[in-house]
């Protein structure tokens, strides 16, 4: 019920094949090429993407169809899509969509139809909310220490040397279990199947005595487990794999991290959330408990599991929330809200790959990697949450290039096969018209002719490639471009082309360096970035399959060659308050070039 389930495999791993068959993007490096584009409702790609993505969500509700499933019943599921910006702070969406079905359960409290604010239930999205939980209580002093220095009950287990079958608690970490690197188990009584007797007889497995059937579950036939019992009966449980082996996805991992959220803040994890996340934040529909107030939430027909009990499972998969709370919930992790930048970019990384070529696990991210405009263009990385519950199913998705959060939430018979089909037409459709803005924006603000009072120019083009192309380039008179091109023969390679990219460094104009204000007077930010310098290795066959891309070495020259102890590729823009620039230093050149 909890587990990494159909959401994940219909909605994410269906991009594998495309990304897998598209031709090889040019060599340059990971994030992104152009900063990322502002005040995206007036952008007209997007308009256009947001529009069309409407209109075919409407599609898929009228005709029951799609290229990526088809709807049992079009009218017996409830979805609610939104995409929103960081970068537009006055509640404007760019994408606000919700679709109500016609037989919602309003005599068993649903809303009568859904909107921003209606709660859905959002099953293992909960791990998110735990993880950041964790992370603004000081859970980072704790991260690579074992759980069983916090949690008594994993304390006094005895540990066996070797790789035996016993969770060996003294190596398991808190980060571990939070990037699914635990090799735990992958839950206690909540995953036993004894609690559904008729699946055990269909699949030849053996009646079970008295004292081997689960005491406690979130199925409503039995009580939820205490702590007491939980720890009796998961710690007989044996491990799946040795410690940071590989990810193993595992509720029970989170159940654990909910009692560490307790022990750090002295506090229930219902409480710790509300205290913390919740009310920090300004989420006021979501919470860990069942909403009070009848006509808040959406609730099929049937057993949905609206009113499931999840005890001490809340962490794991427990939380309700509305769409309009989960976005401003990935609003505020990519704006920092409680979280530092650095804290955040620490966070948000792969910890393990799987054995799909286009997804890495992060604590507890599903990281996707797709391209700029899905099967070409630059990579692209989206983090990704994923749920589902009883008849629930959503996603939490943020794209940190672009600044841009996506929730998805779904209830109904087919919530798993709207959501899917969801994420792709978003995907597919917002993604590339986000590639164009960030382009268009910086041909905008950064493209076109620098020159000095001397004779040196520079040339910046956004084209069709990443960054922005450095056309021409003269100093003092000499063309760069052709040392630069003769400097990269003398190792054997080819100078392919220099391009500029952000770096994510800017400084407010109070913070400028004495020895270039001379330049700089009346200028609002400074904002760095680097050539990216794309060379190809002479004599090599490019179409003879190979191990290692000879090409790839764009990451590890960054910062390679200096002049008097600065980069030759560091650029500095200086910008006005309307975001456009006024000039651009290369710093290794000890000039300021002048935008024409």
């Amino acid at each position: 019920m909890l587990s990494y389930q159909s959401i994940l495999v219909t909605a994410l791993l269906a991009w594998a094949p495309a990304i897998a068959s598209a031709a090889p993007a040019a060599a340059g490096l990971l994030g992104p090429a152009f900063a990322a584009p502002t005040r995206l409702a007036a952008e007209p790609s997007i308009r256009a993407a947001a529009a069309n993505v409407t209109a075919l969500l409407d599609e898929l509700f009228r005709t029951g169809t799609s290229p990526w499933g088809s709807l049992h019943a079009a009218n017996d599921t409830a979805l609610s899509v939104q995409v929103l910006s960081i970068d537009d702070d006055d509640g404007a969406r760019i994408v606000d969509y919700h679709h109500s079905p016609g037989n919602l359960n309003v005599s068993a409290g649903s809303a009568a139809r859904v909107d921003a604010d209606t709660v859905y239930r959002i099953g293992s999205i909960s791990k998110l909310f735990t993880a950041y939980a964790l992370l603004v209580n000081q859970g980072r002093k704790w991260w690579d220490k074992p759980v069983s220095e916090i949690l008594p009950e994993l304390g006094g287990q005895r540990e066996e040397r070797g790789d035996g079958a016993q969770t060996r608690w003294g190596e398991v970490t808190v980060g571990a279990l939070a990037s699914q690197m635990g090799g735990v188990s992958a839950g206690y009584s909540t995953q036993d199947m004894a609690s559904f007797p008729m699946f055990g007889a269909a699949a030849g497995l053996p009646p079970l005595k008295p004292d081997e059937m689960p005491k406690c579950s979130n199925d409503p036939s039995q009580p939820t487990c205490t702590r007491e019992q939980f720890f009796r009966g998961y710690l007989k449980q044996h491990a799946v794999q040795a410690p940071c082996t590989t990810a193993i996805y595992s509720n029970a991992g989170y159940h654990l991290l909910g009692y560490v959220v307790e022990a750090l803040t002295n506090l229930s994890f219902a409480d710790a959330l509300q205290r913390t996340v919740l009310d920090p934040l300004g989420l006021r529909h979501s919470g860990a408990t069942l909403p009070a107030k009848k006509g808040t939430g959406v609730i099929p027909q049937g057993d949905s599991g609206w009113d499931l009990p999840m005890g001490d499972d809340v962490p794991t998969g427990g939380i309700y929330a509305s769409t309009r709370d989960l976005g401003e919930f990935g609003r505020a992790i990519l704006s920092h809200a409680q979280l530092s930048p650095l804290e955040t970019r620490r966070w948000m990384k792969p910890h393990a790959h799987t054995a799909l070529w286009s997804m890495s696990v992060g604590a507890p991210w599903e990281i996707i990697r797709t391209r700029s405009r899905t099967t070409t263009g630059h990579p692209v990385d989206l983090y990704t949450k994923s749920g589902d519950v009883g008849a629930y199913s959503s996603i939490l998705i943020l794209i940190p290039d672009y600044g841009v959060a996506v929730p998805i939430l779904a209830a109904g018979s087919d919530s798993a096969t709207a959501v899917g089909v969801a994420v792709e037409r978003v995907v597919q459709g917002i993604l590339p018209a986000l590639e164009t803005a960030a382009r268009r924006q910086a041909a905008t603000n950064l493209g076109g002719l620098y020159s000095t009072t001397g004779n040196s120019t520079l040339v910046l083009k956004a084209g069709g490639q990443d960054g922005m192309l450095i056309e021409k380039w003269v100093s003092n008179g000499v063309d760069t471009l052709a040392g630069l091109g003769m400097f990269a023969q003398s190792s054997g390679r080819t100078l392919r082309r220099l391009s500029l990219v952000p770096m994510g460094l800017e400084e407010k104009e109070k913070e400028k360096e004495a020895e270039e204000e001379e330049e700089d007077d009346g200028q609002r930010r400074r904002v760095y970035y680097r050539a990216l310098i794309e060379t190809t290795l002479d004599g090599v066959d490019e179409a003879v399959p190979r191990v290692n891309d000879l090409n790839d070495v764009a990451w590890n020259l960054l910062d390679a060659y200096q002049w008097g102890g600065i980069g030759i590729d560091e650029f500095v823009f200086m910008l006005g308050e309307d975001g456009k620039a006024t000039a651009v230093r290369p710093r290794a050149m000890r000039e300021t070039y002048m935008r024409r």
